[in-house]
């Protein structure tokens, strides 16, 4: 793939019209395991298999033709894939395909404006999401990855490199002038953020032991492998052995899940188990395609309680407040306040508008998360030998008149407040 002005050499055509399949050429080639490189042979049998192309506009569906690499191990299931550049198209794992119009857009978005992967993402989505049963766009991590494989390819002019260093400098100097001071902000004041105060506060700095929610790291770690493996049914392409091999896979997994999964969580918290068992465990089976599909909010939670992070603090003091109030009294309305915790809201929202009532182990885990949050709050409280409110007052020393950055803040409010009607409920 070459990038280059249109004085230079050609640029890839851009895609105006749907194509009904994506065929091999004598580029076409495999990025076999060896790290070398098979070419297409048009004396061994071909596939076609299904695809997504992805544009500016939107998606759709067509055919991509595939040759079993016969260099790569069967085990790896590699095909060597079309190289669709003379048609616009940039081939990323035989799978999904993206425009060179769509993956240049962002090129352009980025060296105008800076726009980060994410924003731009969401641009697109929106943009996808208007078409009425189109294909939604993809997610800002794969695209990320995509973009990153396309921009490799891209052959750069001469002046995007260091002439001495090449493309990868031992030491990179950065423009510094948007992060530095104004020569009338610097004054014997000014001291780096790092600073302690001579009057600042002393309070232990003691570390809680385990404030994790779920304090056992290797039941974390089997959960969360559980689950991003594919829960009950393997992922596609795990094995390589059939049938058989299949079944042994899924009975294994079934065996880790009844012997070990939900006999610790039920130790943890009777509904802690029954909530993983109903809507992560067999619950999540379906009986008519016989496939693992759980909902995303549910793994969205238990993503969070097996984390090896301090996520307890996640859960702040008016959101155990308010988790408190909704336990006792628990209402749509109290609902609301749970805004702060999003993992536990976006369930209980989804099973009164689903189910039409609150799930009893859902309230169950909701006290659970309660009584673990104060269990860690009440030991970081336990550490501090002085209550917050003896500690002694500390205050800036506050300037007699205004300062020149404080008069364009308050002068464009009261612009403001003028402009809404509001500067007379303000003065009263």
């Amino acid at each position: 793939m070459v990038c280059a002005s249109p004085r230079g050499r050609i640029l890839p055509p851009t895609l105006r019209e749907t194509v009904t399949l994506i065929s091999l050429s004598a580029q076409s080639s495999c990025a076999c395991v060896d790290g070398q490189r098979e070419f297409f042979d048009s004396r061994r049998p071909t596939v076609k298999r299904n695809c997504i192309v992805y544009g500016m506009l939107g998606a759709f569906s067509t055919q991509i033709e595939l040759q079993p690499c016969p260099r790569c191990p069967p085990v790896h299931r590699r095909y060597i894939g079309p190289d669709p550049r003379d048609i616009g198209l940039f081939n990323y794992n035989n799978s999904t395909i993206f425009t060179h119009e769509l993956l240049n857009e962002y090129i352009s978005a980025f060296t105008s404006s800076e726009t980060p992967f994410e924003p731009w993402v969401q641009t697109i989505s929106r943009r996808y999401d208007e078409l009425p049963g189109g294909i939604s766009f993809i997610g800002g991590g794969l695209f990320r990855s995509v973009w990153f494989a396309h921009v490799r390819l891209i052959r750069f002019e001469s002046d995007k490199t260091c002439p001495s260093c090449g493309d990868n400098p031992d030491n990179v100097i950065w423009d510094g002038v948007s992060i530095s001071f104004g020569r009338k902000h610097v004054s014997s004041e000014l001291q780096p953020p790092t600073v302690i105060h001579k009057d600042a506060p002393e309070r232990s700095s003691r570390p809680v032991s385990k404030p994790e929610w779920l304090q056992d790291i290797k039941m974390r770690r089997l959960i969360r492998d559980w689950l991003s493996s594919g829960g009950l049914i393997p992922e596609q392409g795990e094995n390589s052995g059939g049938y058989q091999a299949a079944l042994e896979d899924c009975l294994q997994r079934a065996k880790i899940l009844q012997l070990e999964l939900y006999p610790w969580l039920h130790n943890q918290s009777p509904s802690l188990k029954t909530l993983f068992a109903r809507r992560l465990g067999h619950g999540a089976l379906q009986a008519d395609s016989k496939k693992w599909k759980p909902r995303r909010e549910y793994l969205t939670l238990f993503q969070i309680l097996t984390a090896d992070e301090y996520s307890t603090q996640a859960m702040t003091r008016p959101v155990l407040r308010n988790l408190n109030l909704f336990l006792a009294s628990p209402t749509a309305n109290n609902l609301q306040g749970l805004r702060g915790f999003p993992a536990l809201y976006t369930i209980l929202q989804l099973e009164i508008a689903r189910e039409g009532c609150f799930a009893e182990e859902t309230l169950g885990v909701g006290q659970w998360l309660h009584d673990r949050t104060q269990d860690v709050l009440n030991k970081l409280i336990a550490s501090n030998p002085t209550p917050l409110d003896q500690n002694p007052a500390f205050s800036l020393p506050m300037c007699g008149e205004f300062r020149e950055w404080e008069k364009g803040v308050a002068t464009v409010f009261l612009r403001y407040a003028t402009a809404l009607g509001i500067l007379g409920c303000l003065t009263m």
